[in-house]
């Protein structure tokens, strides 16, 4: 359904500037504005990675 809410990702602490699905859609990763990107379970929501260490706000995520 187009523009339906399925879910919520939550634990970034800023907005969220980029989200992407990987080419499989098991994967959405996602950047913020926090410093830091986030990898969640397509089916679970769940968030399985955070990457920290960035300096300043990550604005882009892309599939390889």
């Amino acid at each position: 359904m187009i523009g339906e809410c399925v879910a919520t990702l939550r634990g970034h602490d800023d907005e969220v500037l980029d989200v992407v699905f990987d080419s499989t859609g098991q994967y959405i990763a996602t950047a913020s504005a926090d410093k830091t990107g986030r990898v969640y379970d397509a089916l679970s929501h769940l968030c399985i990675a955070t990457l920290t260490g960035h300096q300043a706000e990550i604005s882009k995520v892309k599939d390889k």
